[in-house]
Protein backbone atom coordinates (compact mmCIF):
# COMPACT_ATOMS: atom_id res chain seq x y z
CA UNK A 1 0.00 0.00 0.00
CA UNK A 2 2.88 2.33 0.81
CA UNK A 3 4.40 1.73 -2.65
CA UNK A 4 1.11 2.64 -4.33
CA UNK A 5 0.93 5.90 -2.39
CA UNK A 6 4.50 6.77 -3.40
CA UNK A 7 3.79 5.87 -7.03
CA UNK A 8 0.64 8.04 -7.08
CA UNK A 9 2.61 10.92 -5.54
CA UNK A 10 5.40 10.64 -8.13
CA UNK A 11 2.94 10.50 -11.04
CA UNK A 12 0.95 13.49 -9.76
CA UNK A 13 4.14 15.47 -9.15
CA UNK A 14 5.37 14.70 -12.66
CA UNK A 15 2.14 15.93 -14.28
CA UNK A 16 2.12 19.07 -12.16
CA UNK A 17 5.76 19.87 -12.96
CA UNK A 18 5.39 19.32 -16.70
CA UNK A 19 2.16 21.17 -17.33
CA UNK A 20 2.23 24.48 -19.21
CA UNK A 21 0.23 27.44 -18.02
CA UNK A 22 -2.58 27.01 -20.52
CA UNK A 23 -4.65 29.85 -19.11
CA UNK A 24 -3.50 32.19 -21.90
CA UNK A 25 -2.78 31.83 -25.59
CA UNK A 26 0.52 32.69 -27.22
CA UNK A 27 -1.14 35.73 -28.82
CA UNK A 28 -2.42 36.95 -25.45
CA UNK A 29 1.02 36.52 -23.89
CA UNK A 30 2.61 38.33 -26.83
CA UNK A 31 0.12 41.20 -26.47
CA UNK A 32 1.00 41.51 -22.77
CA UNK A 33 4.69 41.70 -23.70
CA UNK A 34 3.94 44.42 -26.24
CA UNK A 35 2.17 46.47 -23.56
CA UNK A 36 5.22 46.11 -21.30
CA UNK A 37 7.57 47.04 -24.16
CA UNK A 38 5.51 50.12 -25.04
CA UNK A 39 5.65 51.25 -21.38
CA UNK A 40 9.44 50.90 -21.44
CA UNK A 41 9.72 52.91 -24.65
CA UNK A 42 7.52 55.60 -23.10
CA UNK A 43 9.63 55.69 -19.92
CA UNK A 44 12.86 55.86 -21.94
CA UNK A 45 11.78 59.21 -23.47
CA UNK A 46 13.00 58.04 -26.91
CA UNK A 47 9.93 59.48 -28.59
CA UNK A 48 9.23 62.45 -26.32
CA UNK A 49 12.63 64.12 -25.81
CA UNK A 50 14.69 65.52 -28.64
CA UNK A 51 18.28 64.34 -28.66
CA UNK A 52 20.63 67.30 -28.76
CA UNK A 53 23.49 66.03 -26.60
CA UNK A 54 24.52 62.36 -26.76
CA UNK A 55 26.03 62.64 -23.27
CA UNK A 56 22.48 62.90 -21.93
CA UNK A 57 21.65 59.41 -23.23
CA UNK A 58 22.63 55.84 -22.34
CA UNK A 59 21.49 52.41 -23.51
CA UNK A 60 20.45 49.09 -22.04
CA UNK A 61 19.77 45.56 -23.20
CA UNK A 62 16.16 44.56 -23.61
CA UNK A 63 14.44 41.26 -24.27
CA UNK A 64 15.85 37.76 -24.17
CA UNK A 65 16.80 35.50 -27.04
CA UNK A 66 15.48 31.95 -26.69
CA UNK A 67 19.00 30.52 -26.72
CA UNK A 68 20.21 33.14 -24.22
CA UNK A 69 21.47 36.68 -24.25
CA UNK A 70 19.98 40.08 -24.90
CA UNK A 71 17.61 40.45 -27.86
CA UNK A 72 18.45 44.10 -28.62
CA UNK A 73 19.41 47.44 -27.11
CA UNK A 74 17.48 50.66 -26.66
CA UNK A 75 18.62 54.18 -25.76
CA UNK A 76 17.15 56.06 -22.80
CA UNK A 77 17.49 59.57 -21.44
CA UNK A 78 19.69 59.82 -18.36
CA UNK A 79 17.27 62.34 -16.83
CA UNK A 80 14.43 59.83 -16.39
CA UNK A 81 13.66 57.88 -13.22
CA UNK A 82 16.32 55.26 -13.94
CA UNK A 83 15.32 53.02 -11.02
CA UNK A 84 11.73 52.71 -12.28
CA UNK A 85 12.99 52.26 -15.85
CA UNK A 86 15.46 49.51 -14.92
CA UNK A 87 12.78 47.76 -12.84
CA UNK A 88 10.43 47.70 -15.86
CA UNK A 89 13.21 46.48 -18.17
CA UNK A 90 14.14 43.69 -15.77
CA UNK A 91 10.49 42.62 -15.44
CA UNK A 92 10.11 42.67 -19.22
CA UNK A 93 13.29 40.64 -19.75
CA UNK A 94 12.10 38.06 -17.24
CA UNK A 95 8.67 37.94 -18.89
CA UNK A 96 10.23 37.42 -22.33
CA UNK A 97 12.40 34.63 -20.96
CA UNK A 98 9.32 32.96 -19.42
CA UNK A 99 7.43 33.42 -22.71
CA UNK A 100 10.26 31.75 -24.64
CA UNK A 101 10.24 28.79 -22.26
CA UNK A 102 6.46 28.46 -22.05
CA UNK A 103 6.07 28.40 -25.82
CA UNK A 104 9.29 26.42 -26.38
CA UNK A 105 10.69 29.00 -28.80
CA UNK A 106 14.11 28.69 -30.39
CA UNK A 107 16.32 30.96 -32.42
CA UNK A 108 19.75 31.24 -33.89
CA UNK A 109 22.33 31.75 -31.20
CA UNK A 110 24.21 34.72 -32.57
CA UNK A 111 25.53 37.19 -30.05
CA UNK A 112 23.75 40.55 -30.22
CA UNK A 113 26.31 43.31 -30.79
CA UNK A 114 26.66 45.79 -27.96
CA UNK A 115 26.45 49.44 -29.07
CA UNK A 116 29.53 51.61 -28.58
CA UNK A 117 27.62 54.84 -27.93
CA UNK A 118 24.51 56.91 -28.49
CA UNK A 119 24.53 59.65 -31.11
CA UNK A 120 21.95 62.32 -31.89
CA UNK A 121 20.80 61.91 -35.49
CA UNK A 122 18.14 64.31 -36.72
CA UNK A 123 17.06 64.94 -33.13
CA UNK A 124 16.67 61.26 -32.26
CA UNK A 125 18.88 59.06 -30.07
CA UNK A 126 20.60 56.52 -32.31
CA UNK A 127 22.74 53.59 -31.22
CA UNK A 128 26.21 53.46 -32.78
CA UNK A 129 27.74 50.02 -33.31
CA UNK A 130 31.11 50.83 -34.94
Amino acid sequence: MKRIAILVFVICSTFAACSNDDSTTQEEDNAALKVMYDEIISLSSIKSLPCTNPEEWAFTGIGARPCGGVASYIPYAKGINITAFETKVKAYNNAVEAFNKKWELFSTCEVTSVPKAVACVEGKPTLIYQ
